[in-house]
């Protein structure tokens, strides 16, 4: 019980999406503190909040960052969505420092807003080798399928070979495009891997997660959380089953679609409870 004249502390509202640390650290803590009947949570990994830290678009006051430039293009549909292309140029000397790298790996984190709410979330892995640099630059290049519409994208890429980074924002403006190419979700050539959407909601406990693949060439699926690898399977139905542990958090899941010699062939990721914009914690 509050003693006279003691100050109320009524919400806490992290309503903006430059803050997605607080936001994730705050879902942390709103899961941790609930429980089913009288069942205590148990206590947080002591890395947590550097996984979150991993997890979204933030970027450290201390951490080196480099310049680049970002283009975005509408170059054909996907059913009724139109395909979103995102090419980032960095540069390619300034990253390298030197001659004997011959490829630069980027991790891009990746959020897109609606009317100030999120919409989706996504990571990518890539390595661009020297070959494809082009006038000193490093093409990082990937495509997301949005209905048409306004959007803020918030992009965070961070060079693994120079431990710098470079964070943007982007307002964009997704038109109607008319029929024309199609690029199915993490496709090489002719094979593709697409992760079945989740329940909406936060997720706990046992989960069942399918992907849909095409390829004569594929010998397995093989999925991961959190950069774990879990199970994989060497026949249809791609489908396993998960488990989230009893408080929500910030999971990555990544399915690859692998051949006989063990190459990737194809690959999809999705994040699991990113959460709403809007939660309220109120201390009585």
């Amino acid at each position: 019980m509050r003693a006279p004249g003691e100050p109320r502390l009524a919400s806490i509202l992290p309503h903006d999406r430059r803050t997605p640390i607080v936001r994730a650290a705050l879902l942390f803590v709103l899961g941790s503190v609930l429980s089913v009947g009288n069942a205590a949570t148990p206590a947080p990994d002591s890395d947590w909040l550097d996984a979150f830290r991993r997890g979204t678009t933030a970027v450290e006051p201390a951490t080196p960052l480099f310049p680049a430039t970002l283009e975005v293009s509408y170059p054909g549909r996907r059913g009724d969505r139109s395909i979103v292309r995102i090419a980032v140029a960095a540069p390619w000397r300034e990253l390298a420092a030197g001659d004997e790298i011959d490829s630069l790996r980027f991790l891009v984190d990746g959020e897109l807003f609606r009317r100030d709410e999120p919409f989706d979330s996504f990571r990518y892995r890539l390595a661009v080798p020297r070959s494809a640099a082009v006038e000193n630059t490093a093409p990082i290049v990937f495509e997301r399928h949005l209905a048409p519409g306004r959007y803020s994208l918030v992009l965070r890429i961070a060079c693994l070979d120079a431990h710098r980074v470079h964070r943007v924002e982007r307002a964009i403006e997704v038109p109607i495009v008319a029929a024309g190419p199609e690029s199915p979700t993490g496709s090489t050539g002719d094979h593709s891997l697409t992760l079945l959407p989740p329940p909406k909601g936060l997720l706990t406990g046992k989960l069942r997660v399918a992907a849909r693949a095409s390829g004569d060439r594929i010998d397995k699926v093989r999925f991961e959380l959190d950069d774990r690898p879990l199970m994989s399977k060497r026949r249809p139905p791609w489908s396993v089953e998960i488990d989230l542990g009893r408080a929500p958090r910030l999971h990555d899941l990544r399915a690859v679609a692998l051949d006989e010699a063990g190459r990737e062939l194809a690959s999809d990721h999705i994040r699991l409870n990113t959460g709403p914009s809007h939660f309220e914690v109120r201390l009585v």
